[in-house]
């Protein structure tokens, strides 16, 4: 059982049409472990955010249930609700700070609202999370006065001020930009692992799943299309969306218009693990009559694992390239190819050639 079940959610919003509704979320089932950084992924539409939503109840599913920490909280009353709420800390895209308040006073606020934590363990833990996210010499600050990295980490620290065991992050980098959206990240993994956190991120940013979540479900048109760990949805991509988010990681595009352009073999090979590090390259240009051109390569690490993508451009006759994309794949190496000429074609010549020799 994890820390998060949802069974069959589905969430309709009324509609002006009689009859009709806007289906947000349709039938999603999910199950994150306790420690997991699970990313949500979809594009602006998919109904990523209103599922987030459905997790602490700020939008009561219409139909399905909610289990958190192993009760079904679906059924809870709004007071039994805010307890709930307390162990589970939730940050926003757009900040949602109070303009009126510095820096201090806008993370003690969910403390103050609590009414029961005296004012010396409200500081404690204010000056805490100030600590935490680097915000010390903030303090007295004004949201007016704060760049939008520095107004994340206020809301991160608000969102953990009550000591929650989940996060939920709602497009929590979206509005910043690469660099402060890196640092974020930085921040994000540092505290799940110092707070012993659970974390939901919802983000239409393939390098910001790539970046921090061990786990990943993509969402289309409302219903969950793919899940499994990153290393496996990353490097075998089921669903076309799935493939899209991650062609634009890959250069994959470009690779493909200059395969059909200029008619050459391309082919992506994918190194997981250990065969990161494995000259297979330098041992089949040593054992077959082939040329290899490399044109894209990325070595990087998902979840711990390193990963690893190379485009090449390989020359020979038909055979050759046959035998060398079979080595490869004899390896444990995935080879797919990208354009040019297509590995059927070669088939059909190398049986045209069998039969030349065989009379």
């Amino acid at each position: 059982m994890g820390i998060i079940e949802l069974k069959n959610i589905v969430k309709t919003f009324p509609s002006e049409k009689v009859g009709e509704g806007v289906h947000a979320v349709r039938d999603v089932s999910l199950t994150i472990e306790e420690g997991d950084i699970f990313g949500i992924i979809g594009y602006s539409g998919a109904g990523k955010s209103t599922l987030v939503r459905c997790i602490n109840l700020l939008e009561k599913p219409t139909s399905g249930e909610v289990i958190v920490e192993g009760k079904n909280i679906t059924a809870y009353s709004e007071v039994e609700l805010r307890a709930v709420r307390r162990r589970m800390g939730m940050i926003f895209q757009h900040f949602n700070l109070l303009n009126s308040a510095n820096v201090f006073e806008n993370i003690a606020a969910p403390l103050k609202n609590q009414g029961r934590i005296s004012g010396k363990e409200i500081r404690e833990r204010v000056e805490e999370m100030l600590r935490l996210t680097g915000l010390e010499d903030k303090a007295r600050a004004y949201p007016s006065q704060l760049s939008g990295g520095q107004k994340q980490r206020v809301a991160i620290a608000r969102a953990l001020v009550g000591r929650p065991r989940i996060l939920l992050c709602d497009e929590a980098t979206s509005a910043l930009d690469p660099n402060t959206t890196t640092q974020i990240i930085e921040l994000l993994r540092s505290l799940q692992e110092k707070l012993k956190l659970t974390v939901v991120m919802i983000t239409h940013q393939m390098e910001v799943v790539k970046s921090i979540c061990n786990k990943v479900a993509v969402m289309e048109e409302g219903k969950v299309i793919e899940e499994g760990s990153l290393v496996e949805v990353f490097s075998e991509p089921k669903s076309s969306i799935t493939k899209e988010f991650r062609e634009k990681t890959l250069y994959r595009k470009e690779a493909i218009a200059l395969a059909e352009k200029n008619k050459r073999n391309l082919y992506e090979l994918t190194f997981i693990g250990e065969k990161a590090n494995d000259p297979a390259i330098m041992d089949l240009v040593r054992n077959y009559p082939v040329e290899v051109s490399i044109l894209f390569g990325n070595i990087e690490i998902l979840s711990g694992v390193p990963f690893g993508t190379l485009t090449i451009d390989m020359k020979g006759e038909g055979k050759d390239i046959l035998d060398a994309v079979a080595y490869l794949k004899s390896r444990e190496i995935k080879v797919e190819e990208l354009g040019g000429h297509k590995i059927e074609e070669r088939k059909e010549e190398r049986r045209e050639e069998d039969k030349i020799w065989n009379g």
